[in-house]
């Protein structure tokens, strides 16, 4: 949220997306909801088809089975394709810091 208020400034104030990495970091302590609430605070706020947000949407989804509708996950999936086709494999994470530390995961998560 607080990244959103920034004033735009090149190069930027802070290069790293706050809301993916604070979702990614959450996600990756186990707290999957509080991962997709990150998530959704950066999609509203920042850009809302933004696919890295989206794919860390998705993954936050995924890491609750049963916590939501299979129409809901099939929405972020279609989302998620739209705003990353033509990207290539998808990164091993939603934080741009943290990317190449992990393997990379494919498409089909």
């Amino acid at each position: 949220e607080e990244q959103g208020r920034w004033a735009y400034d090149e190069p930027p104030s802070w290069h790293m997306p706050l809301g993916q990495c604070l979702g990614e970091a959450l996600l990756a302590a186990g707290d999957a909801a509080g991962a997709l609430a990150a998530f959704q605070r950066d999609l509203e706020d920042a850009a809302p088809r933004n696919a890295w947000s989206l794919y860390g949407q998705l993954r936050a989804m995924l890491a609750r089975p049963g916590a939501h509708s299979a129409e809901a996950v099939a929405r972020v999936r279609v989302a998620l394709a739209a705003a990353w086709k033509g990207a290539g494999q998808f990164p091993p994470s939603s934080c741009p810091a943290v990317a190449g530390l992990q393997p990379a995961r494919g498409a089909s998560q």
